[in-house]
Parts: C-alpha cells; sequence; structure tokens
C-alpha cells in the first residue's frame, strides 16, 4: 500500500507467477476486496516476469500487471 498522507494512493500485491493463467484467482480477489475497503482504484500486481491488464467493468477497475524487474528500475 502506498499512501500520501492518509490516502492511499495505490495497491500492490506480490505474486511469483510468469504468465497470466499462473496468477490466482486469489490474487486478483485479495486486491478486489481491499481496494473497496480503501477506496482506491490504482491496482498492481508485480509478477515474475508476466506484463499485461485486466480490466473489471463490473466495478470499473484495472490491474496492471507489472514484471518485478521493471518495477524496481521504475520505468513504468
Amino acid at each position: 500500500m502506498l499512501k500520501r498522507g492518509l490516502a492511499v494512493e495505490q495497491l500492490i500485491q506480490v505474486t511469483y507467477a510468469s504468465d497470466r493463467a499462473g496468477i490466482d484467482k486469489r490474487e486478483a480477489e485479495a486486491l478486489l476486496k481491499v481496494s473497496s475497503e480503501f477506496k482506491c482504484k490504482n491496482l498492481t500486481i508485480i509478477t515474475w516476469d508476466y506484463e499485461g491488464e485486466l480490466a473489471l467493468t463490473v466495478e470499473n477497475k484495472l490491474i496492471k500487471f507489472i514484471p518485478l524487474w521493471k518495477w524496481l528500475i521504475n520505468i513504468v
């Protein structure tokens, strides 16, 4: 969780998965549950090397999947 003052700006989940199929439904569901509690729509899952996005039209949220190496060097 990244915060600025009391406001939650970003929620981050980390997984060892290396492809979309390897990311458990549990990973996304946990992130969505917490996002509702903190009213945060900036959602990120850090993966081993998978990159992509998952748009959830029902909840109007977007989960970004970022490979660990890109997140570490902060080029996203």
